[in-house]
Parts: structure tokens; sequence; C-alpha cells
């Protein structure tokens, strides 16, 4: 934890928190924080500083913070990711998140299987813990926007066009013969596949609206690999 994410309900004035469960043990057993230590704070979709602790209690710690530090700017990315496992899948958003995507479509397509969308790990709690996590280790205080989509051919002829209209389009294949750019400038879509790849029927629809297939290689990167990969060009 690189910075401790506060929340309104934690707010006792418009200087000071309390702090309990998981976010005061990490300060007691990890940080191992004591009265007027300091440590790096961040307002939920608001601004960081710094917060002095003023005291350390059973199951809670008391905090005096002074918030006046802008998040990190966020990648100029839009990332559509099919899909996938769903530990690669929660590793593949903890890594978007933490590299500055604010707009994230979870997309099904053929060789999506459709028991992984039952999986908590994109359940709304469970975006939101992995989104947590992530903030806290970049130091960002700014949420993602996470939408899914079951439905491969609406999402792609509805969804899609409005959503990368003026960006660039860039679609993420490991068979494709144009290598992927050393950087990338300007405001982005990216589609990423699951581990298996999209079906050439995909590909053509994506295509069909104007997405250029790139590689970033000869090997074959598991999802989440990808998704780090293709976001450093960004960074």
């Amino acid at each position: 934890m690189n910075q401790l994410l506060l929340f309104e309900e934690d707010l006792v004035s418009e200087s000071a928190a309390l702090i309990k469960g998981r976010r005061f043990l990490h300060m007691k057993e990890i940080l191992k924080n004591a009265e007027g230590d300091s440590l790096r704070v961040g307002l939920k979709d608001g601004k960081s500083g710094i917060a002095e602790v003023v005291s350390m209690g059973e199951d809670h710690a008391e905090i005096s913070f002074n918030l006046k530090d802008s998040p990190p700017p966020a990648l100029d990315v839009v990332l559509v990711l099919a899909l996938c496992r769903p530990k690669s899948m929660k590793r593949a958003l903890y890594y978007a998140v933490s590299m500055g995507v604010k707009e994230i479509h979870i997309i099904r397509s053929y060789r999506v299987d459709k028991s992984y969308f039952l999986s908590p790990v994109i359940s709304d709690e469970g975006i939101s813990e992995t989104s947590l996590l992530a903030l806290e280790q970049c130091r960002d205080t700014i949420f993602p926007v996470v939408r899914i989509h079951k439905l491969f051919k609406p999402f792609a002829e509805d969804i899609l066009p409005l959503i990368s209209a003026g960006k660039n389009k860039i679609l993420c294949h490991p068979y494709s013969a144009l290598p992927f750019p050393d950087s990338v400038s300007g405001e982005s879509v990216i589609i990423i596949g699951p581990d298996g790849g999209f079906i050439q029927y995909e590909i053509d629809l994506l295509r069909g609206i104007c997405f250029d297939c790139y590689s970033m290689g000869e090997r074959i990167l598991r999802t989440e690999n990808a998704v780090a990969a293709v976001l450093s060009k960004f960074s």
C-alpha cells in the first residue's frame, strides 16, 4: 500500500478520519504506524496528501490530513478486454487500473466460457476491491468506470463505434503482420482478446469498423501480460 485511500464515510471532519478494518490492520501490522507518524493518503475521486497519525486504538486509527496534490494523469486509453479466466481477469484489471486506465469494457467473445460471467471477480464488489488495491499501489484516487457486455455483436456494432469515434483504433492480435508501434500518442481504444484469441468472424467484424490489427511479436502472451505490455506503450 503506497497510499491509504479514504472514503467519505471515514471522515469525521474536513481534515480528520477514522480508519478501520483492512486498512487499519495494514497500518498497524505492516506499516507499524504509531502516534505522530506520517503516511500518504488520498480521498476517493479527490486529492492526495500527507496524514499524521493522531492515535492508534485497538481496532481503529485516527488521522489528520492535508490534501493538496492532484491524482496522476490518466492514460488516454479506453480498454476493451475479452473476459478470461477469473484469476487472469483479476490481474488484468489490476494492471489496467494501476497503469491509469479509467474506462474499461469487459466483453464476451466466442472463446469465453459463459461460466466466467458468474465469477465474483467481475461483480461490483470484486471490481471495486481490485480497483482499490490497484489505486493504493499507484497512488491514484480516481476509480475507473467498468462496464460488462455479454453479447459480442451488439457491442461491436452499436457501442464500439461510439466510444472509438475520432480515436486510434487498435486490435491486439498475435497473428497480425503489423508490429505494435514503439509508442502511441492520442486518444486510443485498445481491444485485447481472451487467452484463446478472437475467432476470424470477430476479427473481420472489428476490422469492418476500422480497427487495425497489431501484434506484440512471435510470443503468445496471456491476457493479463498482454494488458501490461500494451499499456506500457502509452505511459
